[in-house]
């Protein structure tokens, strides 16, 4: 099970750098979102709600995605490409983020 949320992370990263390349279609957010949701799920499912770093990356990759846009001719590539993964891991981020708010409330 541990390595399944990893293989689906990383076939969320290979979709995102498709997504890059790959313009003008709408399955590649629904496919990242499934992903995203697949790690969320094994996360929440293996118990691993209490992982803060998780929180803390999410929170980097939202502050950094907007200033990818500065830097001269690749800002576009990695802006798409930031974009793709911040809606896989966002995705992963609210059900991790539900879970611990569950496991709060029951505290």
């Amino acid at each position: 099970m541990d390595n399944l949320g990893k293989y689906l992370f990383y076939a969320g990263v290979l979709v995102a750098v498709a997504g890059v390349f790959i313009t003008g279609t709408t399955w590649i957010p629904l496919v990242l979102v499934f992903l995203g949701g697949g790690v969320g799920l094994l996360k929440w499912m293996q118990g691993k709600t209490g992982d803060h770093s998780f929180i803390l990356a999410g929170l980097a990759l939202a502050a950094s995605y907007a200033a990818m846009t500065i830097i001269p001719v690749v800002g576009s590539y990695l802006t798409a490409f930031m974009g793709g993964l911040w809606t896989m891991v966002g995705t992963a981020l609210l059900l991790h983020a539900f879970k611990m708010l569950l496991d709060w409330g029951q505290a």
